[in-house]
């Protein structure tokens, strides 16, 4: 997830730091973070303050690649 990611960088700590933070191992901030594991609201609620951010943006979906359009030109 790259909100997790970008807003840890932010506050300029590593994933230990994080983990030991929020008393999660560092190994679930980096599944979180590369996506093999889904945050849950339970977790975002308590990671979200420490970061300083509002825990539904950590939950949100990252924005996918956009879509191209096709044009026709018959």
């Amino acid at each position: 997830m790259v909100a997790l990611r970008d807003e840890r960088r932010k506050q300029h700590l590593t994933q230990a730091a994080l983990a030991k933070a929020v008393g999660m191992t560092t190994a679930t901030i980096s599944r979180y973070e590369t996506g093999k594991r889904r945050i849950s609201i339970k977790a975002a609620k308590v990671i979200a303050p420490i970061l300083g951010i509002k825990w539904i943006s950590l939950i949100e979906e990252d924005p996918g690649p956009a879509e191209e359009v096709m044009v026709n030109e018959n």
